[in-house]
């Protein structure tokens, strides 16, 4: 122990400037919890501890920091707006705010009636009477209004002209969406302003009340520009996001509903110097150091002037665990000091107990101080964080069996938990009374009132007909209470209100409901997926399940009131399980229901009240967190929305709420598309951390995956007649205009971004039950694609054209449109596709001379879609024996009766009808045109020059492959007589040598062109 009293104090060096950090470095230095606590009883200069600070960049060093150093001498007296502490910002004058007497802003009064005569505004405008004419007035505005538009630089012309352009798609979007209640909102609100730095936007609430459902989009905007690898991990890895499952296991109905902080975050280093140089100067060992460290944060300050007052309603302020949201690691370092500590807090406030007893004593009136009243106080949040710690033991320790060790923790914890209740309740029981020997209601009274009744619910002596009875009598005292307390670090009693005492009631009322709920969605406890589908749905759907009885009924009517306030993530599990369940029983269109609900739970979260006034480091948590959630709900909704059976069952009243949650998410995405504009035109800078550059492309995706999922939504409402004023909904006409003007303002949109070619990767949709589907997800240009070719409305011709450029890099008519290049990888055009593009292409090329089609790109698409859909198989028996037969036919001699019958339409070939894709492809024409392409130059052209072989070739091989499928086409025997009638010409027109040496082949090619 000799060794152990030291005069030279131990220095501690800190790495960071925080609480947490000097309550780590504290708990560093205790003793083991075996080791004696004698030191407790040390006078305080031995073994003493010397805190040191680090300095933050442009600070000077101060005795706060570097305590051993001596104090530099004054150099002279401060004035007295300088006074201030060494810990406080001094306040700074602005000239500009400075007040100016009265006097000296008064001006004469003819000075003032000689302005009214002439008084003109700053733009130049006549305030008062004007001797110009109104001819004149006209003119002089026009011409300033010249002069102005005149002077814009082009840069601002092109500014104007992209706000314009950025309008474009929230317009249509709100003229499509509005006869259903829903907005896409403005497109200027989501742009973040040059310049701006990140606020929280939950400081203009109250000046702004209307706009209390867009703080997440000012959240988003602060995330964009605040951006750091902790923001990234959320979305990223999930970091500090459990699952819905992860988040309900083991509640025990401790913290179903949204604990969500409601005050600001503690700074890292508020008032820490100050405590610190104090602590220094008095030289306390390392458990004295450890209770001052918990006093600091636990008791609130009390002015110096009302200590001693016996007034015990002198306001005093609030301590930090009242006033300020803690980090989780400052949580976790003050209940361990308070674990660690305990003998140090209990002999503290019985000493105050002891002395309030002397005092009792000695006078009857006036004993009671403000400083007694922080200390119970302080005694009242000791025991809150046991509580909390009790409980959160409690809920891990919930369907799982303790080991011996485990179960000895709990039961120390809630000994010690009782200890302390009955502590409190020692230290209440001074508190001065009224005349009727009541206590006085206040925040103090509330807190260790609710704080007893939580503890009876883990102590297990007190049946639920005692709790109810309590929360009844804590309801009736809260009643007129506002507004409500709020005790932001505790998670067990964050809120003491009248509300929340009406949750507690409900709350047990239902317990054995939902303890009937928790073991059918237990992971160990796999149930009947029936069963499972039957409970959960008289709880989440309440209409949809009818009640046995009124008991019944009256226990469905609890949890659903229950359920209205209870947090997301326990609302998430349970629509989870519902879906599992029903992904079971193999029912897709409720698979997509439950997944939809998901979504709007999620979406909703973010426009709550308790989203609205928590912190704003909680709610960028929050939003981070909602926006991966629906990312991995998003796949499987767009592959369940493809079956227009799972999409057609929807409600109407789902269908709305589930457009306006993704309307939600996409105007937050859409801030990411304004932010990143703004980036390229070199306005705001983005992170260059990796995690963002990952993230970015993520928004971009989702932000394509919401429109495509909003679209097909769209679609099923105007199909069904939804918004529609007329009694047989809207006509087939006005629904194409409606979808393919969204379509094309959509394409617009994220084209000229280089977002259409997202999505672009395959993705699986496994079940336990169901086939594999997989998917490839190059959703929106496909989309597009395939509903622009389906409504066969000529006016969106271009837009299909640009469809086909960006997904396949084919152009066509680019003579007649422009197409942007949107940088997109062509996928490869398949049979099938090839197929149904053969209708739009032909009908272009229709509108072109057959001349004018050879030196088109319009030749071009029509020769890919040759190469892709191929030609007429020989290895087929139907299409060989017929090109057997033609062929014959145009070898053999000439037969009077066969030319006969030609004369009379009528062709006597023994050739076989042809099925299947060849004969589709051939009835819609394309080989035929092909011919006439390759024809038509030959026939109506002047030639100067000997024709190739194969240019005549290529005519006669596509005339014989529409041949093949379909004999009896005589406009096609017509084009191959044409053929070989020029091959015949073409022999004599050059050269004799055919008269002369080969006049069987003149012979051959005359008879078949007369054939």
């Amino acid at each position: 122990m000799i060794e152990q009293f030291s005069e030279k104090p131990k220095v501690v060096n800190l790495t960071s400037r925080t609480w947490a950090a000097v309550g780590r470095a504290i708990l560093g230095e205790l003793p083991d919890n075996n080791q004696d606590v004698e030191e407790v009883v040390l006078q305080p200069q031995f073994n003493a501890l010397q805190l040191v600070l680090p300095l933050y960049e442009g600070e000077e060093e101060s005795r706060d920091t570097t305590p051993d150093q001596p104090s530099p001498p004054e150099s002279g007296t401060k004035s007295e707006t300088a006074i201030a502490d060494d810990n406080e910002d001094i306040a700074m004058t602005d000239a500009s705010n400075t007040l100016v007497p009265s006097g000296d802003r008064r001006r004469s009064g003819s000075a003032n009636r000689k302005r009214k005569s002439t008084s003109i505004s700053v733009d130049g405008v006549d305030l008062g009477r004007s001797r110009l004419s109104k001819r004149q007035r006209d003119k002089k505005a026009a011409d300033a209004a010249a002069a102005e538009a005149a002077a814009l630089t082009p840069e601002s012309r092109a500014k104007v002209r992209q706000d314009t352009q950025d309008e474009k798609l929230f317009n249509t979007a709100d003229e499509c969406f509005s006869p259903f209640g829903l907005s896409l909102g403005n497109a200027s609100t989501l742009k973040i302003s040059v310049g701006s730095d990140a606020i929280d936007a939950s400081d203009d609430i109250e000046s702004k009340p209307e706009e209390k459902c867009d703080l997440f989009v000012e959240d988003f905007k602060a995330i964009l520009q605040t951006w750091d690898d902790d923001k990234g991990n959320v979305i990223l890895y999930g970091d500090g996001i459990q699952s819905p499952a992860e988040a309900a296991q083991g509640m025990s109905f401790l913290d179903l509903e949204a604990n969500i902080p409601s005050r600001p975050l503690l700074a890292g280093d508020e008032g820490l110097r100050k405590w610190a140089r104090n602590l220094n100067g008095r030289g306390l060992g390392a458990n004295q150091a450890a209770f001052e460290w918990l006093k600091a944060l636990c008791k609130k300050d009390i002015d110096p002037r009302h200590k001693k007052s016996k007034n015990p309603a002198v306001s005093c302020g609030q301590s930090s665990w009242v006033k300020h949201n803690w980090p989780e690691s400052l949580k976790s370092t003050a209940l361990n000091i308070a674990s660690r500590c305990e003998e140090v807090c209990f002999r503290f406030f019985k000493d105050v107990e002891d002395d309030l007893d002397t005092r009792l004593t000695e006078r009857k009136n006036n004993y009671f101080t403000q400083d007694d009243y922080a200390n119970m106080e302080f005694a009242e949040t000791t025991l809150e964080l046991y509580l909390d710690d009790l409980a959160a033991t409690e809920r891990d320790r919930s369907g799982v069996d303790l080991s011996n060790d485990s179960e000895s923790d709990l039961m120390v914890k809630r000994e010690r938990v009782l200890r302390w209740t009955y502590l409190v309740g020692d230290l209440m029981h001074h508190r001065p009374r009224d005349k009727e020997g009541q206590l006085e209601q206040d925040q103090l009274t509330l807190r260790y009132l609710w704080a007893t009744t939580v503890i009876a619910g883990f102590t297990g002596n007190c049946s639920r007909e005692f709790r109810l009875a309590c929360f009844e009598d804590l309801k009736s005292l809260l009643a007129e209470r506002e507004p409500p307390i709020d005790l932001p670090n505790s998670g067990v009693m964050p809120e003491i209100s009248a509300a929340r005492a009406e949750r507690e009631i409900s709350k047990l009322k239902t317990v054995d409901f939902f303890s009937t709920i928790f073991a059918a969605t237990s992971e160990t406890n796999e149930k009947d997926p029936e069963e499972v589908i039957e409970i959960l749905e008289a709880v989440l759907e309440p209409g949809a399940v009818l009640p046995y009885d009124e008991e019944e009924e009256r226990i469905l009517h609890e949890i659903g009131r229950f359920l209205e306030g209870s947090s997301a993530m326990f609302k998430l599990h349970l629509w989870e399980k519902l879906r599992v369940a029903y992904e079971k029983v193999n029912h897709p269109p409720k698979v997509l229901a439950c997944t939809l609900k998901c979504m709007q739970i999620v979406m909703s979260e973010l426009k709550s009240r308790s989203y609205v006034e928590s912190s704003q480091d909680h709610r960028q948590f929050v939003l981070l967190r909602s926006l991966r959630l629906i990312q991995g709900m998003m796949n499987s909704a767009l592959i369940l929305s493809r079956i227009e059976r799972n999409i057609n069952e929807l409600p109407e009243q789902e269908l709305i709420d589930s457009l306006g949650s993704i309307l939600a998410m996409l105007r937050i995405l859409h801030c990411y598309a304004f932010w990143e504009s703004a980036v390229v035109k070199s306005e705001v800078k983005a992170s260059d951390l990796h995690s963002y550059r990952i993230v970015a492309m993520k928004f971009k995706e989702l932000l394509v995956q919401g429109w495509i999922m909003a679209y097909h939504l769209y679609a099923v409402m105007l199909k069904r007649g939804m918004g529609s004023d007329k009694e047989n909904g809207w006509e087939d006409d006005e629904k194409e205009e409606k979808l393919a003007g969204l379509l094309r303002d959509l394409h617009q949109e994220l084209g000229d971004r280089h977002y259409c070619k997202l999505s672009g990767r395959e993705s699986t949709f496994p079940s336990a039950t169901w086939t594999v589907l997989i998917y490839r997800l190059d959703l929106f240009l496909k989309l597009m694609f395939d509903e622009l070719l389906s409504f066969d409305n000529r006016d969106y011709d271009g837009d299909l054209l640009q469809v086909i450029h960006c997904r396949f890099h084919l152009t066509l008519c680019q003579d007649q449109w422009y197409f942007f290049d949107h940088k997109t990888v062509p996928d490869p055009l398949d049979k099938r596709t090839a197929l149904r593009l053969i209708d739009f292409i032909m009908y272009q090329a229709s509108k072109k001379k057959i001349l004018q089609l050879s030196k088109s790109d319009l030749k071009t698409g029509l020769d890919k879609l040759v190469e892709v859909l191929g030609i007429p198989r020989p290895d087929n028996i139907r299409i060989a024996h017929n090109k057997a037969q033609i062929d014959g036919y145009l070898k053999s001699t000439l037969d009077p009766l066969k030319l006969y019958g030609c004369l009379k339409g009528r062709v006597d070939i023994s050739t076989v009808e042809i099925f299947g894709e060849s004969k589709e492809i051939s009835t819609k024409g394309i080989y035929f045109l092909l011919g006439k392409i390759a024809l038509y130059p030959l026939r109506y052209t002047k030639r100067v020059g000997i024709l190739r072989g194969d240019e005549l070739e290529a005519a006669i091989q596509f005339f014989g492959h529409d041949l093949v499928c379909n004999s009896n086409g005589w406009e096609t025997w017509y084009r191959v007589a044409q053929t070989f009638e020029i091959q015949m010409d073409e022999a004599q027109t050059w050269s004799a040598e055919y008269m002369n040496t080969k006049k069987e082949d003149l012979t051959r090619l005359e008879r078949v062109s007369v054939t």
